[in-house]
């Protein structure tokens, strides 16, 4: 997380960047902006000595760097995006979802309240769908993240 925050402080300084776009990994394999990977590093903090708030700290402040980003910022959604993979994309100002798009806020399958700023961009989401994505974890394909506003363009995946 401090590494993106550092890269967005930078990029924003470079008059030669003049956009950012964030794309998960490549492949055959479905990409995906984060699956659980931000709970297993929490599940082995401790063992490293690092702390609860200091992980969160971190993450919280690249998800405030995404949404406070004075340039162009995009991010393709070509698969998964989940818990902290939706602070890294859903608070840029493009989201692009492709037909392989799956969005969810899992966390609350295990105990865990919706978090990364989800109340900002699951509460703009129509009547009570946001109240409802972050009690049930239900997951939302590209045409339900368009609807929602949690997409704000549809590119088919092979057009990418």
């Amino acid at each position: 997380f401090k590494r993106v925050t550092r890269w967005l402080k930078e990029a924003e300084r470079d008059a030669a960047a003049r956009v950012v776009v964030v794309a998960a990994g490549a492949g055959p394999k479905a990409p995906c902006f984060c699956s659980g990977g931000d709970l297993r590093q929490l599940s082995g903090l401790k063992a490293q000595g690092g702390r609860f708030q200091d992980f969160l700290w971190a993450e919280y402040r690249m998800d405030a760097a995404v949404q406070r980003f004075a340039k162009p910022y995009v991010a393709v959604i070509d698969g998964v995006v989940m818990g902290g993979g939706a602070g890294l994309s859903i608070h840029g100002r493009f989201r692009v979802a492709t037909e392989r798009a799956s969005f969810a806020m899992p966390e609350c399958g295990i105990g865990l309240s919706p978090d990364i700023g989800s109340t900002k961009f699951l509460g703009r989401c129509p009547g009570r769908l946001g109240l409802y994505l972050g009690l049930t974890g239900h997951r939302c394909g590209a045409a339900d993240m368009l609807r929602l506003g949690l997409a704000t363009h549809f590119v088919p995946s092979r057009r990418l």
